[in-house]
């Protein structure tokens, strides 16, 4: 069985993220949460050397 993510990954080494929250979770916390993970994402992603998926 093919991922996508493990596809996507080994073809062009793009890693992703999968962002999930529960059913039941309040609209107001996954707004609140998602800002949080939206910042420190961009935060990581600026200072990660980027590169090939082989780079040393």
């Amino acid at each position: 069985m093919c991922h996508e993510k493990n596809y996507i990954y080994d073809t062009y080494g793009i890693s992703s993220i999968t962002y999930e929250v529960g059913d039941e979770t309040p609209r107001s916390a996954i707004e609140s949460s998602a800002i949080v993970f939206a910042e420190e994402m961009m935060s990581l992603l600026l200072r990660h050397k980027t590169g090939t998926k082989n780079a040393q």
